[in-house]
């Protein structure tokens, strides 16, 4: 297993609106993250395979991803 050089961080799930929609979730993170960061996070078995193919890490939250911006599309029926 190599060593994990990563933090650990708290993040709250939010809607598009950016307002907290459920309790915090204590998450590894591996891609550089920081406060005020909106992230995607990968939980259960998968979240392993954010930090190896091994899958021997203990985790089940990641976070996997930076998101840079959100578009939201509003429209009738076809979107």
């Amino acid at each position: 297993m190599r060593d994990y050089t990563g933090k650990i961080l708290i993040a709250v799930p939010i809607n598009m609106n950016g307002e907290a929609v459920g309790g915090e979730i204590v998450s590894l993170d591996n891609v550089g993250a920081g406060i005020g960061d909106r992230v995607l996070i990968a939980e259960g078995d998968v979240a392993r395979f954010a930090f190896d193919d091994e899958k021997d890490y203990p985790i089940d939250s990641a976070i996997i991803s930076i998101v840079d911006s959100v578009e939201q599309k509003l429209g009738g029926e076809n979107g």
